[in-house]
């Protein structure tokens, strides 16, 4: 989109697709493979009408999500007269979600600092932020009556939360033990991503809230992402963009 800065840890040079096409217009199934040498990451894409599949292999991470999608019945599509209304009715709606998450010291400050590729250069000692562990999850959709009447035609459907469960194990931040074993709730709406897990022990605990950007537009005096472990402080973090 326009005005959006690619992050310096997204660019991966040269990268080769293969894609296809295939089945009807008003449902395709669309498959993508991606392979980029330099960056040591190869992955692939596949969308269909029920649901669309997104796996990543590279050295840090090996990450599998599937996002489920409902769609209005064809004839209501067919039905529609205006580009705006074809648009607005073609738009599906997410069902539920599922991923498979595995770190191998994954650096995440390249995503919260513009200059980190100069302070890597620069620095005999630049600051890293580097995860490792497993995380998985799946959620569902949960929706109040005015969520629900956007299949009718209200236009309204911000009162849509994703909900379910997610388990941590073996979770670090560079050298500090973040989850040994956790498991959760997980909140995904048009706001934020809320994750609130708990160990084994009382006093192993999570809570990570994450505004998303137009909500952390709105409110920019609150810290976009902040983090709680009950074995650590509470670490709030400005994102910039």
């Amino acid at each position: 989109p326009s005005g959006v800065q690619i992050p310096p840890a997204l660019v991966l040079g040269p990268t080769t697709l293969e894609g296809s096409i295939k089945g009807a217009h008003l449902c395709p199934k669309i498959d993508i493979a991606w392979n980029s040498p330099e960056a040591a990451a190869n992955g692939k894409v596949a969308i269909k009408r029920e649901s669309g599949y997104v796996e990543l292999h590279a050295p840090s991470a090996d990450i599998g999500a599937t996002v489920h999608t409902k769609y209005q019945p064809r004839e209501r599509i067919l039905a529609a007269i205006t580009q705006e209304e074809v648009t607005a009715i073609s738009r599906p709606v997410v069902k539920g979600a599922k991923l498979d998450c595995k770190l191998r010291g994954f650096d995440i400050m390249p995503f919260f600092s513009d200059s980190y590729e100069a302070e890597r250069i620069t620095s005999s000692q630049p600051i890293r932020l580097k995860l490792s562990g497993n995380t998985n999850f799946h959620c569902e959709l949960l929706r109040d009556k005015k969520a629900k009447s956007a299949e009718s035609g209200d236009k309204s459907n911000s009162h849509q939360n994703l909900v379910g469960e997610v388990a941590m194990e073996g979770l670090t931040l560079n050298h500090l033990n973040v989850a040994r074993q956790m498991t959760g709730q997980i909140t995904f709406d048009n706001k934020s991503l809320k994750v609130k897990a708990r160990g084994l022990r009382p006093d192993e605990g999570l809570d990570v809230d994450i505004k998303l950007p137009d909500s952390a537009q709105e409110h920019s005096d609150e810290p976009a992402v902040a983090i709680t472990s009950s074995e650590t402080e509470s670490v709030p973090v400005k994102v910039t963009e």
